[in-house]
């Protein structure tokens, strides 16, 4: 392996570090950064590497390689294609609309799977997903993710975020949300009210005020999620498959 320094990061997030060893892996480290939350940043790293452990093998998440034996780091395959939304951005004249609704299938069924095992993602956006070299959708970045026992350390980004008490943990249907926007990212090519400022986006999600689906694939269904009609994301996905019959 070779050594890891400043010139192998890939990324940094709130809580933790990514660096790329080589052609197959990246590890991913606690933030040593700020002293004033390096605590939380191991123990976010610490359940990023249960949660793998729980999730095992499974073709809609990221593949784990290893983690150390304190669970401190996470050894994890690197994906040469990058995330959803930055495989998009350089190939959006070549993507078809069976494709997109190939990943959207993916998008919901990982939450769905991650659901089943009692794992709230937290932190739902498009981002979240790397594509594999077939072109399979992988869901990814559990640091900030909570699961029975230990509550949802990340909050998501405004135009994801379903206004709630944040004294309260992070739930089902907090992701559900999410998922609605992550879908609208994926059909337009855009965050839900890219435009607006966080007050601004919070203010109009409170007055149930949302963004234009007019004309996107899975519009009803987005509505559906930000307006909290359904109760998981298996129901999710069982709306989806009857539409996505009809692309």
């Amino acid at each position: 392996m070779p050594s890891i320094s400043q010139q192998t990061i890939i990324s940094v997030g709130i809580f933790a570090v990514v660096h790329r060893l080589n052609d197959t892996t990246v590890r991913k480290l606690p933030r040593t950064d700020d002293l004033e939350n390096l605590a939380g940043n191991i123990q976010a790293t610490r359940n990023e590497a249960y949660i793998y452990t729980l999730l095992g093998d499974d073709p809609l998440i990221a593949n784990c390689l290893s983690r150390s034996k304190t669970e401190d780091y996470v050894d994890l395959q690197y994906y040469a294609n990058g995330t959803l939304p930055d495989y998009i951005d350089k190939n959006k004249n070549n993507i078809s609309d069976k494709l997109r609704a190939q990943w959207s299938w993916q998008v919901i069924k990982a939450v769905a799977r991650i659901h089943e095992l009692g794992i709230i993602h937290g932190d739902l956006a498009l981002r979240q997903y790397l594509l594999d070299d077939s072109l399979n959708a992988r869901l990814s970045d559990f640091c900030g993710s909570g699961y029975p026992g230990q509550r949802a350390l990340a909050i998501e980004g405004s135009s994801h975020c379903l206004p709630r008490d944040f004294d309260r943990p992070s739930t089902t249907e907090s992701d559900l949300f999410a998922l609605g926007s992550t879908l609208y990212e994926l059909w337009s090519g855009e965050t839900p009210f890219c435009t607006l400022n966080d007050q601004e986006i919070e203010t109009r999600y409170m007055q149930a005020d949302f963004a234009d689906v007019t004309g996107i694939h899975c519009g009803h269904i987005i509505l559906c999620c930000w307006r909290r009609e359904f109760s998981s994301a298996d129901e999710v996905l069982s709306q989806y498959n009857k539409l996505s019959l009809d692309l």
